[in-house]
């Protein structure tokens, strides 16, 4: 009996470790992704700074600005800025693109294929980003025509600090999947107190598009396998659009079907809240068979 009650009291011990093992690993993932994201929010802001602050910025010097702030910085597809044009300015604007594209125009996406954007009262348009060479499918393209878009960017202007997407599958390569933070721009000295002076006073906005995978790379590099699965959650989302990326542990074979977000929440998990622009994103952890 004695010896029964021994072994019992040491398999809970056993298990009492590996939980609190599993609960570290996950909350030092959990603070090496927002130290992750927090770069990321860095480089975009100093991007909406540099706009700010300069009296005219052409192709070549935003390139070269842009490819000093993707220095060490795979998580982005692009850094980008979207001026905020009205209706009037559409034509010159267009001549512009043209110089630089030549035919370009501002466009929008529908019904699957890229085409000459409709007339409306305002349009924000991509006018920078870098890199240009495989980003030229959206040189042009007005980004407020997508509804994920469309809620940050108000929120945005509105708000005056950065916001983020919601997921979206990028024009310019269907197979990735990101979400894109804005950050609003406003006229120097121009009054921003209010949400109707903040309106009147924007420029425009800086952006990042920001591919998950690499978010998460970025805060798994140079760490050792930690037997965790994770998924990355937008509680701002609803219904399929919520899970964002689901990262299998690199304890697992190839060949493993990692969990669905279900069967994590069946089973031990832990989940850690992150800080996000503008959004709400959770981080779900699971531990992989080799934990």
């Amino acid at each position: 009996m004695l010896t029964f009650l021994t072994v019992r009291g040491e398999i809970r011990q056993s298990e009492e470790q590996l939980r609190v093992q599993f609960e570290w690993r996950a909350q030092n993932e959990a603070v090496r992704f927002q130290r992750s994201l927090e770069r990321v929010v860095e480089a975009v802001d100093s991007v909406g700074g540099y706009m700010g602050a300069s009296e005219h910025v052409d192709d070549a010097e935003f390139a070269l600005f842009a490819s000093d702030a993707l220095h060490n910085h795979a998580e982005f597809r692009a850094l980008q800025w979207l001026p905020y044009i009205t209706a009037d300015k559409r034509p010159a604007f267009e001549v512009e693109l043209g110089r630089v594209r030549p035919g370009a125009r501002i466009t929008e996406f529908r019904d699957g294929e890229m085409i000459t954007a409709g007339m409306r009262d305002e349009y924000i348009p991509i006018r920078y980003t870098e890199p240009f060479s495989g980003n030229e499918a959206v040189f042009g393209f007005d980004a407020a025509t997508q509804p994920s878009n469309l809620k940050s960017l108000a929120l945005a202007r509105d708000m005056g600090t950065m916001s983020t997407s919601g997921l979206i599958s990028l024009v310019q390569d269907s197979g990735q999947q990101a979400v894109i933070l804005y950050r609003p721009v406003y006229g120097r000295g121009m009054p921003v107190e209010t949400v109707d002076q903040r309106r009147d006073a924007l420029l425009g906005f800086s952006a990042g598009v920001l591919l998950i995978k690499e978010v998460l790379n970025w805060s798994l590099q140079g760490t050792p396998p930690t037997g965790l699965d994770i998924h990355i959650l937008d509680l701002s989302a609803t219904g399929e659009d919520q899970l964002l990326y689901r990262h299998a542990s690199r304890s697992r074979s190839a060949d493993e079907r990692p969990p669905t977000l279900e069967e994590v929440r069946a089973g031990q998990h832990k989940t850690v809240n992150v800080n996000v622009p503008g959004r709400e994103w959770q981080l779900v952890f699971n531990p992989a068979p080799a934990l």
